[in-house]
């Protein structure tokens, strides 16, 4: 709790009036000068006493997102600063500032109202983020005046508050040409008489049927290996999205490799399929496979939202990311950056159990390097390309 300038102003006015009135003792002075002090004194008291705030919660909601899933790039989100007083006194009004990191936007600046006991109310803002990562919100200040603004006091209501943007989402035109290729898919294996149910290995664990252990997979990997049964009802694609900072030479390419795989990926999880994505760092989570996709969806938007650039490249890693018996996808969609090195070792190790009815498709950052790639569907884009249309262009590239 402090003076302001106009406080300042009356209490070195009422100091001199009060020496001016002892040096010529004019008792009219004296009381001009006390009762001049009396004014920064008394609005001192006052403040004091209405030191009833209200409690303070922060909510950000995106206004063009799945529920749960966090703000992204470009989009409208609002930020609710919630007022509630739980005390048996009337909070009083205050200045509120709430500061924000430069990619959520400016400071923002309101008033609240004086709350009676039990009152709540909710102030609003409206933010579009400019970067994808985490950020913070805060602090939220609160700032109350005394009587004729002599006096004021500042509290801090939130230190900080985290905010998560994700990436920014496209929607993209139906993949047709997919259908059609999974739909030949499930013909062949119906006629190769492998029914409706297919199988992945994973590593033994503590319990299992030691009946389920497939030994092929077992000495291949030099650890103990079962079967999993798959349901192949349930369509499946693998999603590899290059992280390397090798790969890319600016950071929007980047960018536009993580919109267009977050895109692709709530695109395929709406439409029903199970989509296992995978970086440099390995296997960052499986997403959709039936039933409601919201939560999962929401899911693989706040993993996209996290993703950065790493100093690990597939092409030199010692422990492969992908398992190849792991992929029963007959999809495989890759995001690659410019580095033909690892676009060679990704693609291959993407395909290696690939068999004639797999689909393989990639999106490359600048020129292809279609040798290293034999087998996939190119489609070179750069950062200013539009994902949406950059889409249906790799869809025409397959129906050619």
């Amino acid at each position: 709790m402090r003076l302001t300038l106009s406080g300042w102003v009356f209490l070195g006015v009422g100091i001199a009036l009060l020496v001016a009135a002892y040096l010529t003792n004019f008792a009219g002075l004296r009381a001009i000068g006390i009762l001049t002090l009396a004014l920064p004194a008394s609005s001192l008291l006052v403040l004091n006493w209405r030191r009833n705030l209200p409690l303070a919660h922060l909510i950000v909601q995106p206004l063009e997102a799945l529920p749960g899933a966090p703000v992204s790039v470009g989009q409208l989100a609002r930020i609710v600063v919630a007022l509630r007083n739980p005390d048996l006194r009337p909070a009083s009004g205050a200045r509120l500032t709430l500061q924000m990191s430069p990619s959520l936007g400016p400071a923002v600046m309101a008033t609240s109202s004086v709350l009676g006991p039990g009152e709540a109310q909710d102030l609003e803002h409206t933010i579009r983020p400019t970067t994808r990562g985490q950020f913070e919100l805060g602090p939220l200040t609160a700032e109350m005046y005394g009587p004729f603004s002599l006096c004021r006091r500042r509290l801090t209501l939130i230190s900080s508050y985290p905010v998560l943007v994700g990436p920014r989402l496209h929607r993209l035109s139906d993949a047709g040409a997919l259908s059609s290729r999974r739909n030949a898919e499930e013909q062949h294996r119906m006629q190769q008489g492998n029914g409706t149910h297919d199988f992945t290995s994973r590593s033994y664990q503590v319990g299992d049927d030691l009946r389920h252990v497939h030994w092929p997979s077992t000495a291949r990997h030099g650890e103990l290996m079962v079967r999993q049964e798959a349901n192949a009802d349930i369509r499946r694609i693998t999603v590899f999205l290059d992280s390397a900072v090798s790969s890319y030479q600016h950071a929007d390419d980047f960018e536009w490799m993580v919109s267009a795989a977050s895109s692709a990926t709530t695109h395929f999880a709406q439409g029903g399929y199970e989509v296992e994505l995978h970086t440099q760092d390995g296997h960052a989570g499986t997403f959709g496979g039936g039933g409601d996709p919201t939560h999962s969806i929401a899911a693989a938007h706040r993993t996209f939202a996290g993703i950065e650039l790493t100093d690990r490249a597939y092409v030199t890693s010692t422990a492969t990311p992908l398992r190849h018996e792991q992929l029963g996808s007959a999809v495989r969609l890759a995001f690659l950056g410019s580095d033909g090195a690892e676009q060679q070792a990704i693609t291959h190790g993407l395909s290696a159990r690939s068999t004639a009815d797999s689909l393989e498709l990639a999106f490359v950052a600048g020129p292809a390097n279609e040798e290293a790639t034999s087998g996939f569907t190119l489609q070179p884009v750069i950062s200013s390309d539009r994902v949406d249309q950059a889409w249906i262009s790799l869809l025409e590239r397959l129906d050619q």
